[in-house]
Order: structure tokens, then sequence, then C-alpha cells
């Protein structure tokens, strides 16, 4: 027997359709399920009538398939039945808005991992209900599957929070801040968005963009980093060549930082290196580093 873990909004009816590829399916659940775990890890009888929750485990059998090609067509474009109940009315908080996150059109699910100190109230975008989000030292993910499909898809979040540690790699949008927001160490590996919500961070003192699309470097060229990391990125050399220029032209305060990378600057961009490495007042709290390609050039007290 094969599990099956009910997603947001779906009903028997959804998940027949998309494991049988018909609703006859529903009659091989009802035999497979005479009694099934809840998410709680209740255990209950399934029947026509029972009104399914997200995280509720159901078995079935995966050899039985009534309609192969209706599975292949939903399995092949990330198809997710999930007609259950739906809101009519506009979903509201009294929370304050923090963050808008544009999300592909083709996207079927997002996910984000966070450690902090505060709520989230996410809107994700669907027919689903407002989840609340308690933020903990620990790094948790949070993940969601869309129950519609839109063009135009806006997640938002809602209230009062700080983050240690946000990990947005698996959110397929742009992230768009409507005020500051306090996140320490910001990671997004192998995404392909913009950066531009991130002039908006604040305190962020780690940047992990590995295997990250990058058009500009502009939006983290304000950022007190202690470190950066964009290897294998798919990035310019003109785009590092300006954020090397815009540090050395806006130093100020900064403190020493430690960079990888394999795309190389040009010698515009490593003559700005030499300049940061070079000058002993910015290097008196520590040295900075930049680390491309394994050659290392550090500054020599």
């Amino acid at each position: 027997m094969a599990t099956y873990k009910v997603k947001p909004g779906q009903n028997l009816f959804d998940i027949a359709i998309l494991l049988y590829g018909n609703i006859e399916g529903i009659f091989d659940l009802l035999i497979s399920n005479r009694t099934f775990t809840r998410a709680n890890g209740a255990i209950e009888t399934l029947g026509m009538a029972t009104k399914l929750a997200t995280g509720d485990i159901l078995e079935y059998h995966d050899y039985y398939i009534v309609n192969s090609g209706i599975v292949r067509e939903i399995k092949e474009n990330g198809y997710l039945p999930a007609n259950a109940e739906r809101h009519v009315y506009h979903k509201s908080t009294s929370e304050e808005l923090v963050m808008v996150i544009a999300i592909d059109d083709e996207a079927t699910s997002m996910g984000f991992k966070a450690a902090g100190d505060g709520q989230m109230v996410v809107d994700w975008g669907d027919n689903s209900d407002l989840e609340t989000i308690t933020l903990s030292t620990a790094l948790t993910e949070h993940s969601h599957y869309f129950n519609s499909v839109v063009k135009g898809r806006r997640v938002k979040v809602y209230g009062t929070f700080t983050m240690t540690m946000f990990d947005a790699s698996g959110i397929p949008g742009m992230l768009l801040p409507v005020k500051g927001i306090t996140v320490d160490e910001f990671t997004s590996v192998k995404n392909k968005y913009p950066l531009t919500g991130l002039l908006l961070f604040e305190g962020t003192y780690a940047v992990d963009l590995t295997g990250a699309t990058i058009t500009d470097l502009t939006p983290i060229g304000n950022m007190d980093l202690q470190t950066l990391d964009f290897r294998d990125a798919l990035i310019g050399s003109e785009v590092i060549d300006a954020y090397l220029v815009y540090v050395v032209a806006n130093y100020g305060t900064r403190r020493p930082c430690k960079v990888w990378m394999t795309t190389p600057p040009t010698e515009i961009g490593m003559a700005a290196i030499e300049t940061i490495i070079g000058e002993d007042d910015w290097n008196q709290s520590g040295d900075w580093e930049f680390d491309i390609n394994g050659t290392i050039y550090k500054h020599e007290s």
C-alpha cells in the first residue's frame, strides 16, 4: 500500500482525481481507509462526508489507476486538485503588512526556512486560511501548496517579528518588503529572482547567494557584511566590478568581510580589491579576504 498526505484545500474527490484519474477512485480510498490517521495522530473512520485536513494520511493501491492519461497529465504539469471549501470574503488581519512576495505564475508551491522572534501571519494568496507562524531560535521550514491557479499571485506576510536566519531558496518569486525588516543571515541558493527587496533588510551581516542568478548587487551595497558567498553564481564580471567599486566609494564604518566567488572581476574590480585589502584603517578590526576560485587575496598586517 502507498500513502498520500493531504494537501491544503483537498477533498476526497480531488485526491481520487489526482491518484486514480477518475472519481471512481473514491471507492478504493474508502476500502483502503476504513480507518486512517489524522495529521494530529488521531485514528478515525473515513466516509463520504469526512472533511479532510492538511497532513491527514491516506492509504491507496498505487497499481490501481482508472485513467492513466489524466494521472500523467496532472503529474507532468504540476497540477494540484484542491476544490474544498473556498473563501468567499476577503481575508483580513489587524497585523501590520511587512512583506509582499510576487510569485511566479507557474509555481504550484513555495517554502522558506526561518528562525527568529515574534509571529508571522501569512496570506498564501489562494483560498486557504491565514496561517500564523511563531518563530523560534531553531531554523524551521514552512511550506505551502497553492490550492488555486491564478496569474500574478501575491503572498502577503504580516506581523511583528525579526529573523535571525531567513532562507528564501524555496520561494519562486521576488521579495518586496514594504518596511524595514530585520534579517541577520539571508540565504537564497540557486534562485533566479532579483534581489531588489534586500534594500529594506536591516542588520544583515551574512548573505549566501551560492548558485544564484545575479544581475545586480546594488541591493546589498550598503550592508555591513561579515560574509558574502556567491560561488557558482550566474553573474557577470561587470556586476561584481560595480559592487566592489561601490564598496570602495562608500566604505564608511563597515566591518571587514570574507567574500567567496568563482566568477573573477575584471581589472577594475581587482583594483578595487587591492584598495580594500591595502587600506590599514579598513582592516584594523579584522582582515578583508577575497577567495576567487581558491586564490586568496587578503590584507597583510
